[in-house]
């Protein structure tokens, strides 16, 4: 009974791609040199070593997730697009929060975290209801990891009040982390900034 189950999933598996991709060199290798197949019932010895040894391998291959590639200068170029993002205060607010994670966690100085995506949309929102900020920013440093990324950075700018009539120049220190997606996309995940003070 396990050896028919073992075999059916092993059938099923060999239709799809992936499947495909990692036995393909494997398989004619093998095979071609030990003359035998695991299908064969006069073949003892081979159905055992297959069901015990080489399908659990070749499943254990198939099934699991495979790691986003990544390089640090590919990184980089991500984090400054992200960062034009965040830059360009003439987005909607769908194409602003577009770049950030669903789990963001949001710390600005003096005010306590915003955890989940919707509450910084809420944020942004009435924000934008008192004026708008023109500014810049600028990675120091860019940390590339399988999973994420860490960036050092700085903002300078200014804030314009609705009316146009108040102007408040401003610079902040920032820390950044990007989540990297399965496909290899990068999503603001933690955010942490203090205000320079003159």
């Amino acid at each position: 009974m396990i050896e028919s189950v073992s075999v059916f999933i092993f059938l099923q598996l060999s239709h799809t791609k992936q499947f495909s991709t990692v036995i393909e060199h494997f398989w004619e290798y093998f095979f071609s040199k030990i003359k035998a197949s695991p299908f064969d019932p006069n073949n003892m010895s081979m159905r055992y070593i297959f069901l015990s040894v080489l399908l659990p391998i070749l499943l254990s291959a198939c099934t699991s997730p495979t790691a986003p590639s990544f390089s640090e200068e590919l990184d980089k170029e991500k984090v400054m697009e992200i960062l034009k993002n965040l830059d360009n205060y003439t987005l909607d607010i769908e194409e602003k929060i577009s770049v950030y994670s669903e789990d963001v966690i949001h710390m600005g100085q003096g005010s306590r975290p915003i955890t989940n995506l919707e509450d910084l949309k809420a944020m942004l929102l009435e924000e934008s209801m008192w004026g708008h900020s023109e500014m810049k920013h600028e990675a120091y440093e860019i940390h590339s990891y399988m999973d994420h990324v860490i960036m050092r950075g700085g903002v300078t700018g200014t804030w314009h009040s609705m009316d146009g009539k108040t102007k408040i120049p401003f610079e902040t220190n920032n820390l950044i982390t990007f989540k990297r997606t399965p496909s290899g996309e990068l999503k603001v995940w933690h955010v942490i900034f203090n205000r320079v003070e003159n």
